[in-house]
């Protein structure tokens, strides 16, 4: 199973850190715009009360028209310092519209969206994502994804942060998912 290791910075210029990625000699995988439709599994289990997370992801790529579909489950939070460190585990979905109809008539509804338009950027072993959050802001996302349950440890924590230094960025790390963040936004008390 796949483990996600990611810290989230808030910024207000997107733009510089995308110049420095470029320097860096950083590979632009694509832009994309992004809607995650997070299902509310409370006929079954509060998942949220779980700290987890079920999302359909729909992306489309402006450039082609091209739609690609995800559906993603997030578990709990492990306890670490600045990031957020999580089991994840993701399926390609060819029709992630229908797949939400599908979970809509089994009595699951939606109950946040989150939009967002998304550069990301491959930069070593790491993605860089750089995020404009409709209602949200704009944010930088390093992400390290790792297999099974070999440590995160301090290695992937200094080069995370070195990172972070070689492109200029202010140490607010977020350790909420955009989910969270829209949720309080929106008043909801739910953690996840």
């Amino acid at each position: 199973m796949l483990r996600e290791f990611e810290v989230k910075i808030p910024l207000d210029n997107l733009e510089h850190v995308e110049n420095k990625l470029r320097k860096l000699g950083a590979i632009l995988i694509g832009y994309r715009e992004e809607h995650d439709y997070y299902i509310d599994t409370r006929p079954c289990i509060d998942i949220v009360s779980t700290d987890s997370a079920l999302r359909i992801r729909v992306s489309r790529d402006p450039q082609s028209g091209n739609v690609y579909g995800e559906l993603t489950f997030k578990g709990p939070r492990e306890n670490h310092g600045f990031a957020k460190v999580r089991k994840e585990m993701s399926v390609e979905v060819n029709d992630p519209l229908k797949m939400l109809e599908i979970f809509k008539a089994l009595g699951f509804n939606v109950f946040i969206i989150v939009s967002k338009k998304r550069k990301v950027y491959q930069y070593n072993e790491y993605k860089v994502y750089l995020d404009d959050v409709e209602g949200l802001g704009k944010f930088v996302e390093i992400e390290y994804m790792y297999e099974g349950d070999r440590g995160w440890g301090s290695d992937i924590d200094q080069y995370i942060l070195e990172i972070v230094d070689i492109l200029g960025l202010p140490k607010i790390f977020i350790k909420e998912s955009y989910l969270e963040l829209m949720m309080k936004s929106k008043g909801e008390n739910r953690g996840c």
